[in-house]
Formats: C-alpha cells, sequence, structure tokens
C-alpha cells in the first residue's frame, strides 16, 4: 500500500481505526505497535504547512539533506521510501487478537504503564531503512530528542500508542523482555546488544518482543509518579513481562549501576522472582570472559564498588522517588547485596554455559585442554566466591587432577589448582565432607615443599601456601606451629611486598590473633595497632578494612576483659562502620551488638538498650531477607530489658521473637523450643511460677525428643522445671523431674560437677519440705562435701547447702532431752554465725569461742562438724585482728585435721582442710610482722618459715585439687613468695655477693622492696672497677628494677644496658649468657619505645650469637628470630611513614613520641 493511498483510507485520530490486515480480514485496533512512517507523513504535513518548524532539524538528521520546502516535499509523496523509516507492509510483524478499544478517545493517563512493546526486527528494520549513518554517535537520549519526541508530535503519546492509533496494532504485542539500558548508551551499541543476545538465546528478531521505554512510554508526558506508582503499577509490570535483559556497556565501568532507573529496576526484577540476563555487545561479551577466565575476582571486586546510594537521574524528582522506595522497603545496603547477589549469579550462569560448550563440542577448533582446565578453573573460582563451596570444590579437585596428569607436580598452574582446592576445604565446616574427603593437610604440606622447591621461598605463591599452612594450624589449636609459619611469611612479605601491602598487613593481623588466641594479650594487641596504624597512614581512619582490624582488637580487649578499651575503641568504630556502611550492613550490625553487649557488661543498660532497637529498626526494612539477625537483636534487647528491671516488656519482646521464630522455623526447631524456654524462665525470675511452668514443660518436652535426652540443654530446662514445680508444692511432679535430671547429668557430667551439685542441691530442698529428713541428708551430704571442695566453705552456694542440712537435721526425730539440749548448744554457736554475717563480727566470734569453750567436743563420734567449728572460728577470730587466739584455734584444727588424715576419714585434699592450712599461714605472717616491729628477730624469723611451710602445703593441696590457675591456688602462691620475701629481709649478708643475691631474689619474688634495697647494693658497687663482672651484674640489676616503672626511667635503664653490653663485650666476650641477656633486653626497651632501628640493631647480633651457642634450628634462635622480625616491620614501616610525616613538619617529634 503506497503512502497517498493510506492516508485516504486513515480517518483521524478521534475516531476508531480499522486496518485490513494481509489475508484480508478487518482487525481493530488497541494499544500495540507504532508506524513511524506514518509519523512522518504528519512530519511531512506540518512542513508543508509550516517550513520554519522546529521538524525541519529532525528531518535534516536523518535525511541528511538540505532543509526540504513544501514544494519539493509535495513533489517526493511519491517516493515510498523517501524518509527511509519503517515501511507500513508488515515490518517485523506479529499479529494479535486486538479488541475495539479506540485508543485515541481514552484519556490520556501518564501513571498508566503498558506491557505492550514491539518486536526486535520493527527496531532493526527502523534503523536499517534510514539513511546510512543517520544513527551514527546518536545516544539514546539523542534518538529520542530528534527522532521519536518529533515524530510522535500529534499524538503526544507513545510510539506503541502512535502505532495503534494509526492502524498498526499489528506491529505490537504483549512485551516478553523488559529492556533495561541507560540513555547515555549509542543507540547502535544498545540495538547491536539486544541482537547478539537474542541471536544467543534463538530467540529470532520478530518473535524477541521487548518494553523499551524509547517505544513503550510517551516521550511528552513525564509526569511525577508518587510512591505508590513506584512501588506497585512498575512492579506489577516487571512481574507480568517476567523477563529483564539488561544492557551492560562496556562490562568494565557498568554505566546501569550508577543509574537510579537502572537499579531499581533490577530491584523490582529480583522483588517480582523475575527472570534477570545481561545482553552486550560481541566484543564486550569476549573481554568479560576473558576478565572472568583470568581473575574471576576482578569482575567482582568491581560490582563491590557499586553504592545504590550514589545512583543518578536526570529528572531529579525520579530520583527522589526512587530513593525513598528503596530507603522505606529494602535499604541501600541490602540493595547493593542484591544486585551484587544477581550479577554474581549471572556470572556464574554465563561462565557455565561457555564450560559446558567446550566439553560438548570437542570438535571446536578454538578447543584445547588446557583452555578447557582455565575455563573450568575460572568456574571453581566463581563457585567458591559466591559461597559455593562443595561445588568449587569438587571442580578444582577435577582440575588438579588433569593438570596433575598433563602438566605435572611441579607446574604453577598445578599447584594453584591444589592450593585452591585445599583452601576450599579449609573454608568449609568441620564436619563437611570436603575435609573428610582428603587429607588436606598433609596436602597442604607436599604443596608448599613443593612450592619451596619449584618456585622458591621468595615466589608470591609459595608465600600465600605457608599463609594457608598457618591458617590450617591455627585451625587445629597448633598455635606455636601457627605462629612459626606467619612470622616467616611476614619476614618475606614485608621484604618482596613491603610493610604497607595489604597482604602484609592481613599477615600481621593474622599474626596478632594468633598471639590473642596464645593469651599474649600485650605482644597480640602492639600486633593489632601496628596493623591499624600502617593500614590507616595508607588509607586513612574511615576505610572498612581499617575499621575490620579495628574491630578485631576490639574483641582482644573484650576477651581479655578489658572492657574499657574495648568500649572506647567500639564507640570510634560503630559510628564509622554506620556512616560508611548502614545500619542494615552485617559488618555494622555486628559492631553495634558487640557495643551493646560491652554496654551491659558495665551497666549501661539504657545505651545497649538504644543499639539493640537501632539494629532491629534497620532490620525491619529487610523484609524478611535477615530474619535470623532480627530474632537474634530482639532476644539480646530482651535480656537487656530483663537486666533493666523492665521484666513485662522484656516477656513481651521475648513473646513476639517466639512467635517470627514459629512462622519462620516451625515449633520443633530449637530456636522456637529455645525462645519457649526463654519466656517461662523470664516469668521465673518475675516469681509468676504459675505462668512459667507451662511454657518450661513445653520447652522440655520437645527438647527431649528435638535433642539427646541427656543433653545438657534438655537437662537445665528440666532443672528449672524442678525448682518452680518446687516452688508451686507439687513436690511429687518435682521430685520425678529432678531424679531424671540428677541421672542425666551424672552420666554426662559426673557426681562431682557443679551442675550436677546444683540438681541435688534442688531435690535435697525438695526433701526437706517433704518431711524426708533421711532422704534430704543422703543427698546434702554429698552436695555439702562436693561443694566444700569446689568452692569452699565461704562461698555462697556452700552456705546454703548448709543451711539445708541444718533443716533436715531439724526434722529428724530425737528424744526430748537431745532435742533441747541441742537446741541450746546451736543457738549459741548458730547466733554467732548470723550475728557474723551481719556485720557483727566481734560479738559474733565472743558467742562461737564460748560455745567451743563450754562444749566438750566428741572428735571421735562427729569429726567434720567439730573440724569445721574450729576452723571457722579461727578464721573469724583471723579476719578481726585477734591473731594469737586465732593461732590456738586453727593450730588445733590443723592437728585434728592431721589426725583425720592419717586414719583416711577424710581426704587429706579436702577444700576446708586445706583452707585451715592457709589461714594459719596468714596468721602466722601477720604474728611475724608484730614480732618485728617489737625488733623480736627470732620470733619474726620462726613466724615467717612457719608461715612459708603452711602456705606451702596449702598450696601443693589446692595445686592438685583445683589446678595451678585456680584462684585459691594462686593466693598460695603469694603467700608462699611474701614468707620468702620477709625471710630475706631479715637475712643479713655481709659480703657483696650475698647482698647481690638477696636483693636479686627478692626482686624475682615481685616484691617492690627490691626498689628499697638496690641503692645501698648500687653505693657498695662503686668501690668495684667498673668492668667487674660482679658489678656489672649490679648494674643490669638496677635497670631491671628501674624498668618497674617504664615510663619514668625507660631511658636511663636503656643507657644502663648499653654500658654493660659494651663491658661484658670487652671482658666475658660476644656470646656469653649476660652479654646475649642484656641485648635482649636492651632491644626490648627500644622496642617499646618504637625506636625500631636501634631495636635492630640489638636483635641483629644477638640472633646471630644466639645461633652460634644454640644452633639455628634451635626454639631459642626462633624466638630470638621473632623479635628480629618484629624490629625490622617497624623498621620498613617507619621508612614509608617518615618521608609523609617530613612533608606535615613532625618528624623532629618522632623519636620522643
Amino acid at each position: 500500500m503506497r503512502t497517498t493511498e493510506f492516508v485516504k483510507e486513515t480517518t483521524t485520530t478521534t475516531r476508531t481505526t480499522q486496518t485490513v490486515a494481509s489475508n484480508g480480514a478487518v482487525s481493530t485496533s488497541v494499544r500495540t505497535a507504532t508506524s513511524v512512517r506514518l509519523l512522518q507523513r504528519d512530519i511531512v504535513k506540518q512542513q508543508q504547512l509550516a517550513p520554519s518548524a522546529s521538524n525541519e532539524g529532525v528531518l535534516d538528521a536523518v535525511e541528511g539533506g538540505e532543509t526540504h520546502s513544501p514544494e519539493s516535499a509535495n513533489s517526493e509523496k511519491s517516493q515510498e521510501y523517501n524518509l527511509t523509516l519503517p515501511v507500513l507492509e508488515n515490518v517485523g510483524a506479529t499479529s494479535v487478537d486486538n479488541t475495539d478499544t479506540n485508543v485515541s478517545e481514552t484519556p490520556y493517563d501518564p501513571l498508566a504503564m503498558t506491557t505492550l512493546g514491539v518486536p526486535l526486527s520493527f527496531v532493526q528494520d527502523f534503523i536499517q531503512r534510514s539513511r546510512s549513518g543517520a544513527f551514527k554517535n546518536l545516544t539514546t537520549t539523542d534518538v529520542c530528542q530528534r527522532l521519536v519526541q518529533p515524530l510522535t508530535a500529534h499524538t503526544r503519546r507513545s510510539v506503541v500508542d502512535t502505532l495503534i492509533m494509526e492502524g498498526r496494532s499489528d506491529l505490537v504485542s504483549e512485551a516478553k523482555w523488559f529492556v533495561s539500558h541507560a540513555w547515555k548508551y549509542q543507540f547502535l551499541d544498545v540495538i547491536d546488544a539486544l541482537t547478539d543476545f537474542a541471536a544467543k538465546k534463538g530467540i529470532p528478531s520478530k518473535d524477541f518482543i521487548i518494553w523499551f521505554d524509547l517505544f513503550s512510554n510517551s516521550q511528552h508526558e513525564t509526569a511525577n509518579k508518587p510512591f505508590e506508582w513506584w512501588e506497585n503499577t512498575f512492579m506489577s509490570a516487571i512481574k507480568k513481562m517476567g523477563q529483564v535483559v539488561m544492557v551492560l556497556i562496556p562490562w568494565s565501568e557498568p554505566i546501569p549501576l550508577t543509574r537510579a532507573w537502572c537499579i531499581f529496576e533490577i530491584y523490582s526484577t529480583v522483588k517480582t522472582g523475575s527472570v534477570f540476563d545481561v545482553a552486550m555487545p560481541s566484543s564486550d561479551q569476549g573481554g568479560l570472559i576473558s576478565a572472568l577466565r583470568d581473575n574471576p575476582r576482578m569482575f567482582y571486586d568491581l560490582l563491590a564498588k557499586f553504592e545504590s546510594r550514589n545512583a543518578e537521574a536526570t529528572n531529579p524528582v525520579d530520583k527522589s522517588r526512587i530513593f525513598q522506595v528503596i530507603a522505606d522497603t529494602v535499604g541501600f545496603n541490602t540493595l547493593d547485596k542484591m544486585v551484587l547477589d544477581v550479577f554474581r549469579d549471572w556470572a556464574e550462569s554465563l561462565m557455565s554455559s561457555i564450560v559446558n560448550y567446550q566439553i560438548e563440542n570437542k570438535s571446536d577448533p578454538g578447543r584445547t585442554p588446557e583452555r578447557t582446565l582455565l575455563l573450568q578453573w575460572s568456574l571453581a573460582s566463581l563457585y567458591r566466591l559466591n559461597g559455593k563451596l562443595p561445588l568449587a570444590f569438587e571442580l578444582h579437585q577435577s582440575v588438579y587432577q588433569e593438570r596433575l596428569k598433563i602438566l605435572g607436580p611441579d607446574h604453577f598452574e598445578t599447584l594453584v589448582s591444589m592450593n585452591n582446592m585445599i583452601e576450599c576445604a579449609i573454608e568449609s565446616p568441620d564436619s563437611s565432607k570436603m575435609k573428610n574427603e582428603i587429607d588436606y593437610v598433609a596436602l597442604m604440606e607436599e604443596c608448599l615443599a613443593t612450592a619451596k622447591r619449584a618456585l622458591g621461598i621468595d615466589h608470591l605463591f609459595t608465600l600465600l601456601a605457608m599463609y594457608n599452612m598457618a591458617t590450617i594450624h591455627l585451625q587445629q589449636g597448633k598455635l606455636e606451629k601457627a605462629e612459626a609459619a606467619l612470622s616467616e611469611c611476614l619476614e618475606w612479605r614485608m621484604k618482596i611486598l613491603g610493610s604497607l601491602d595489604s597482604e602484609t598487613l592481613r599477615t600481621t593481623e593474622r599474626l596478632a590473633t594468633v598471639y590473642a588466641r596464645m593469651n599474649m594479650t600485650e605482644k597480640a594487641e602492639s600486633f593489632y595497632l601496628r596493623t591499624i596504624e600502617l593500614f590507616e597512614d595508607q588509607h586513612g581512619s574511615n576505610h572498612v578494612d581499617g575499621l575490620t582490624y579495628s574491630a578485631s582488637l576490639v574483641n582482644l580487649y573484650k576477651n581479655s576483659k578489658q572492657t574499657e578499651k574495648a568500649i572506647k575503641l567500639c564507640e570510634i568504630i560503630t559510628p564509622k562502620y554506620r556512616s560508611l556502611l548502614g545500619d542494615a550492613n552485617s559488618a555494622t550490625q555486628e559492631s553495634m551488638k558487640t557495643l551493646a553487649h560491652l554496654y551491659n557488661e558495665v551497666g549501661e543498660y539504657d545505651k545497649a538498650s538504644s543499639l539493640f532497637q537501632d539494629i532491629l529498626a534497620s532490620v525491619a526494612k529487610d523484609d524478611g531477607i535477615d530474619a535470623r539477625t532480627s530474632l537474634s537483636v530482639m532476644r539480646n534487647l530482651a535480656d537487656t530489658l530483663q537486666s533493666q528491671g523492665h521484666m513485662e516488656e522484656s516477656i513481651e519482646m521475648r513473646k513476639d521473637c517466639w512467635a517470627r521464630t514459629r512462622k519462620l522455623f516451625g515449633d520443633n526447631h530449637q530456636d522456637t523450643i529455645a525462645s519457649v524456654h526463654a519466656i517461662g524462665v523470664s516469668y521465673y525470675f518475675l516469681g509468676k511460677y504459675e505462668e512459667s511452668l507451662p511454657y518450661l514443660l513445653e520447652s522440655c518436652e520437645k527438647k527431649k525428643l528435638l535433642l539427646k535426652k541427656n543433653h545438657e540443654d534438655t537437662l537445665t530446662g528440666m532443672n528449672v522445671t524442678g525448682v518452680i514445680l518446687s516452688k508451686l508444692k507439687r513436690y511429687e511432679e518435682a521430685e520425678k523431674i529432678l531424679l531424671e535430671c540428677l541421672e542425666g547429668r551424672r552420666e554426662t557430667l559426673g557426681a562431682a560437677h557443679p551442675s550436677t551439685l546444683t540438681t541435688m542441691n534442688v531435690l535435697g530442698s525438695v526433701y526437706v519440705e517433704m518431711d524426708r529428713p533421711q532422704d534430704a541428708l543422703s543427698v546434702l551430704l554429698e552436695v555439702y562435701n562436693g561443694r566444700m571442695r569446689l568452692f569452699g566453705q565461704e562461698n555462697p552456694a556452700t552456705i546454703t547447702t548448709m543451711s539445708l542440712l541444718s533443716q533436715a537435721l531439724d526434722k529428724m526425730p530425737k528424744k526430748e532431752e537431745e532435742e533441747k539440749a541441742e537446741e541450746e548448744i546451736l543457738d549459741k554457736y548458730d547466733q554467732g554465725l548470723k550475728l557474723y554475717r551481719e556485720g557483727k563480727r566481734e560479738e559474733g566470734a565472743e558467742l562461737m569461742k564460748q560455745y567451743l569453750a563450754e562444749n566438750p567436743q566428741d572428735f571421735e563420734n562427729d569429726e567434720a562438724s567439730i573440724l569445721a567449728r574450729f576452723s571457722t572460728t579461727g578464721i573469724i577470730l583471723a579476719q578481726i585482728g585477734n591473731l594469737d587466739e586465732s593461732e590456738s584455734m586453727l593450730t588445733e584444727a590443723v592437728r585434728l585435721w592431721r589426725i583425720v588424715v592419717e586414719r583416711e576419714t577424710i581426704e587429706s585434699l579436702d577444700p576446708v582442710f586445706l583452707h585451715s592450712f592457709h589461714f594459719l599461714g596468714y596468721v602466722k605472717s601477720g604474728l611475724g610482722k608484730r614480732a618485728l616491729a617489737t625488733g623480736d628477730l627470732e620470733t619474726a624469723r620462726i613466724k615467717y618459715a612457719e608461715s612459708e611451710a603452711l602456705y606451702t602445703e596449702a598450696h601443693d593441696g589446692r595445686c592438685k585439687l583445683l589446678g595451678e590457675d585456680a584462684q585459691a591456688t594462686k593466693e598460695s602462691e603469694d603467700g608462699i613468695r611474701n614468707a620468702q620475701v620477709d625471710l630475706l629481709l631479715l637475712s643479713d649478708p655481709q659480703d657483696l655477693e650475698s647482698k647481690f643475691l638477696k636483693v636479686s631474689k627478692v626482686f624475682n619474688l615481685g616484691s617492690s622492696k627490691a626498689d628499697l634495697l638496690i641503692d645501698g647494693l648500687v653505693a657498695e658497687s662503686k668501690a668495684l672497677p667498673e668492668s667487674d663482672l660482679l658489678a656489672i651484674r649490679i648494674q643490669m640489676l638496677h635497670a631491671d628494677i628501674l624498668m618497674e616503672d617504664f615510663e619514668k626511667n625507660k631511658f636511663t635503664a636503656s643507657e644502663m644496658f648499653e654500658r654493660s653490653i659494651e663491658l661484658l663485650e670487652g671482658s666475658v666476650g660476644e656470646t656469653h649468657p649476660l652479654t646475649l641477656e642484656a641485648l635482649e633486653k636492651a632491644g626490648q626497651i627500644y622496642m617499646r619505645v618504637q625506636f625500631y632501628d636501634e631495636a635492630d640493631e640489638k636483635f641483629a647480633p644477638l640472633f646471630k650469637r644466639t645461633s652460634i651457642v644454640h644452633g639455628e634450628e634451635s626454639e631459642e634462635a626462633k624466638r630470638v628470630l621473632r623479635l628480629l622480625n618484629t624490629s625490622r616491620m617497624g623498621v620498613m614501616a617507619l621508612a614509608k611513614v617518615l618521608p609523609r610525616l617530613a612533608q606535615n613538619g613532625v618528624t623532629e617529634s618522632l623519636t620522643t613520641e
């Protein structure tokens, strides 16, 4: 059909339009597709009427010729392709069944969103029938302004609407693909990318129906859309189409990720569950594939820089609305993760398809085994980056085995695959198949040994293998091996990469972690601080990686009970996390939770509660994306509210948490059961036992089903339930559940475990209430003996058991005379104890003495009771300062204890027995000090010697019973040292050597009294030649003592060690133990003041000389080597930092700092 004929047949835009299809059928048009040629007709007509109209420029851009006059336009009307835009006859047409809706008579709604689109073939024809070069260098924006807007000016509708209105609805269909792109792109590049995409998908251009905003949206009416349009209308349209393709050009600088519209389109794709894909020209896709093949992490690093909050939009109102939807629904940080996940999945899918093609098409001339293995390695690396460790492990293992056959064990690529396979095992849980399928430890050792041999110790891959070997040692708790490997790795990385390189800093931080695990807190702190300092000097204090290092230091402070330091540092980094990453970020939330827990530890519950509430507010926007985090924070907040005393609010929070957990996991999940248990316990603390019981009974029954019968969580719930049943006076039920709990705890924990004793104590109290004193006594006596061994007599738990024992004894059947006599006797002793506990210590002690004096003790028949009374009374007398009577009472107690031990009726390591010895040692020491004050040196010496012997016996027993690290053991150890110091101070050596040994022993015992003795010793040593060995030893001892006040005396002490080194090297030689000791101590001082050059000057010869004396492979040489490495790391760091400090004029102050 010619243009002139069509013009005659077409009515005005206000009337229903009918067209005759190629088969002769009449179809009534609806909103579906656009004939740009018809739109050209209107432009020509307007030109004829008004030659100066703005459309002249449009035609000029299309035709590339001069402006047409009306005459020339009319004369050319018969030439059908004069305007070189798509013809009408079935251009990419796909017939659709349309209704008789009259688009032109429907009021235009700028807030409506059509899902109609055009075939890709329509757009291709649009381009092909234009003059060659007409679209060259035009962006989509240019095409809109120069072509689409003028061509649709007469309808002011979209291209698809105009097509329908002009009778070409056969060119319009429901869109199957939503095209996301940036209008800054070259239009031809976008169409090329879509053409290539459709071809790779095997979709003919005429069937590839696209929703392209240039054609589907009106480019005249751009009304500002309200919030609801973005959240509902737009989302619904995306969901209806179901497939989104984003044009990504160039892959290395993806413009769509900087545009607010495109970001929102990705969000809508994820939200609606639509398919997401990427289109790019073949040249760009080849570049991306090469990048993914060679360095899979690079593309991810590129994506990681993207931040949705920095996206822009041409229309500021659009940007504002999009940002509002993001902020009020998902949040920017979660959206960033969603975008990253979408592209990760797409990159993985792309690489997977390429690998499959390589494997299946063996006849491809470009296929080689090496290329196939490289692509498989890249896919495995993508799996690992995406957290799919089992898939990554399996593919890396396959690549490793093939490379081993083809390239051999020493080839670099073989070693890389071997290491990648092992890294998957390292990163996997302990229970994973990967760690059980291969001996990854032996493989890592083999990999490291091969790398050292084939590549050299200084190769970067060798250092990576060394680092991974250290990581394995750390996982297995082999801390000394981990430290040695990391120290060596750090030394080489500093030499090769420098102290500021990210890998060097990562190694330093990992070494700090090892020291933290070794409880070397000060050393760990210094390494963390050095890592942070070097990193911040290079990247500033607001970089996320630097905050990660600081977070590790916070954990060190927290775990080492340096709560004040932990809070101070955490208060610095948490606001930075919140500012840089936002509250929804997992690292931010972890820092906020850590700070909140620290606040809870120091009782600042309001601050803790505020932080937990802020986290909840942020995760509430995630719409269930991170429900576990939300539930965890709710539990923490409930705990904090309980600590604040807001019990009712805490319970409501726990109930809310329970409801959410049930919805997420179901009734029988362990988190749901834990929530039920927590509600019951909260009611218990509130004293609402009736409300508490149903929750606890439910949690107990479900724990029995879900967990093992004797699981500690199950047993804990049973114990609490038994307590509540007892409170409710349901004693039979309480007895039943407590007996079951006791059986389980005896089997799993043992009879002497504190938790087992707790259950027995509750059971004993139930028997007391049930008037079953004999049963109560049999249980409570075992509890009493166990708690005496573990905690001692003064512990509240022991006292509680003693009280229950007393109640059980009271209920035992007795003769009337015995009851009366016992009441009179016990009343006085018990009254004395009560007065003592009320703070009336003197009155209480007096009553207890009267009891012991007035009532003959039947030791043969009541050993335990009599021993306890003598010991307790003696200790109380000591506490009120009555040392003489205390000594007499405790001496009698110890004598009786020794009788008992000889009879073997009571264990010799009974805690009360050892407690008596310890306190008697304390009393003897006090009597010695009193004698010394009166000038009675002989009595003082005797008492101090007796004190040392008693402390020693108590220490040895406690060491066996409680262990070396128990507080009671350490108290006895302190007592021994104090007694030894007191005896040394009483000694009166005459010669200088003996005096030196005396002061040295006092100092080594940790006594500050050495400071009082050293001045006299130094004065006497002046009579000796300076080079005399004894004079040098005295000088070094003096320096050691000065070091106790480091800040005040550090430089004086360093000068003294320097002089000692000089004198020792000249007198006894360079390898003498004293020379080596002086070198190390001087070096340690310089390290503490960060004089790394000076420290290096000491540690370098120290290492050389130590190696000569002990051998290079000796533990002593390795220890010194680690000192040398530490100093050299400081030297290299300063080499980087000093020039920058000099630029800021602070070099002069560095040494004093």
